[in-house]
């Protein structure tokens, strides 16, 4: 049986391994990645595309959740 995970907004998350990823999407943005060389997946879940400069980095900014995304896969 193939795992199952459930990202919210603001979390991300890779494998390696088969898994089914599944998230519910309103007004944000999900993005999925595949490599297929190295048969790494991944998937990030954010609500902002930009980080404004007087916030913190976080997940929920698209720009920080896809860099941190792909530092994962590599």
């Amino acid at each position: 049986m193939t795992d199952r995970i459930s990202i919210q907004l603001g979390e991300l998350h890779v494998s390696k391994e088969p898994l089914i990823i599944q998230t519910v999407l309103g007004s944000c943005i999900g993005v999925i990645l595949w490599d297929t060389i190295t048969h790494v997946g991944g998937m990030a879940h954010f609500v902002i595309g930009k980080k404004p400069n007087n916030r913190k980095p976080s997940n929920y900014y698209g720009d920080v959740a896809l860099q941190n995304l792909l530092q994962k896969m590599i």
